[in-house]
């Protein structure tokens, strides 16, 4: 798979160059939905794990190099256990992530068709969690949230398909959170958290003469 993707780049580098020059308005949205069912074994309970992110963007380009917008994230998260009526315990949790802030990116080629862009980006988001616990079949549910600030970046090689249309992979990311409970900070090369992106640009309007 990763040769192939590889193989990808090289042709698409072959192709015109795609400039930002011409181009105004721009979105883009980036996505990611893992899961993981875990069978349980040596009196562990049954696991199935559901992940879903989704990051729209939408901005103007600034130049031929810099490009400034807004930037809205999502999460859900479902981390459940599969509990036994005749059984008391912790059954998982879920999770829902909200938020938006201003964006700004950098252009950089690296070939005709291949681009590398960084960019950074802060936020403020709304998070909600639900404990789940069951006593003897019985759920109980307990509910809390907080409201968070941070900022992240999130670099990316972007391949265009043809002038306007390009799609993106995120292979590194960073995030920073705080709030009145707890701060993290989160670096993840992890391949199972790879962002998938697709980007369309739109041209300038031409000025009449």
């Amino acid at each position: 798979m990763r040769n192939l993707f590889c193989c990808f780049l090289l042709v698409l580098s072959l192709q015109s160059r795609a400039q930002l020059n011409d181009k105004g308005w721009w979105t883009r949205d980036l996505f990611h939905y893992s899961w993981v069912t875990i069978p349980g074994s040596s009196g562990s309970l049954d696991r199935n794990y559901r992940r879903f992110f989704t990051q729209p963007e939408i901005g103007h380009t600034l130049g031929d190099r810099w490009m400034a917008g807004i930037v809205g994230q999502f999460e859900y998260i479902s981390d459940r256990y599969e509990v036994p009526q005749d059984t008391s315990a912790s059954g998982g949790y879920r999770k829902t992530f909200y938020g938006a802030g201003p964006l700004l990116r950098y252009y950089l080629p690296l070939s005709n068709r291949i681009y590398f862009m960084p960019e950074f980006f802060l936020f403020y988001s709304r998070e909600k969690y639900t404990n789940l616990s069951y006593n003897l079949g019985a759920l109980t549910e307990y509910s809390y949230g907080h409201n968070t600030f941070g900022g992240g970046t999130y670099p990316s090689i972007v391949c265009f398909l043809n002038r306007d249309l390009a799609f993106s992979i995120t292979v590194i990311s960073a995030t920073y959170y705080t709030n009145r409970e707890s701060k993290s900070l989160t670096i993840s090369l992890n391949p199972q958290q790879w962002l998938l992106g697709v980007e369309y640009y739109f041209g300038r309007k031409k000025q009449e003469s």
